[in-house]
């Protein structure tokens, strides 16, 4: 969908301008198929508001996260991998 952005790993700012809602999609692509609560999508909203190459590197490595473990449409290929240990404690 994004694709002639480039996935990075990007040597300077990417250039160019996109209005808030088109980058909070661009935000949206990459995280497809992750379930959101109600403060992720706060905090999806906020990211969008930052400087068109901020919000560009961030989906660029949301991608790359994506193709380094293999994940497709929100499933990992192998779903142990992508376990991560929770933090413990009072929150």
């Amino acid at each position: 969908m994004f694709e002639e952005l480039g996935d990075g790993p990007f040597q300077i700012e990417p250039a160019g301008f996109m209005p808030l809602m088109q980058q909070r999609l661009l935000l949206a692509d990459a995280l497809a198929g992750v379930e959101l609560g109600a403060w992720d999508e706060r905090i999806v909203t906020w990211l969008a508001g930052w400087e068109t190459g901020t919000v560009i590197t961030v989906w660029s490595w949301l991608r790359r996260v994506r193709q380094a473990f293999g994940v497709e449409n929100g499933m990992p290929a192998h779903p142990q991998s992508m376990k991560l240990p929770r933090k413990t404690g009072s929150r």
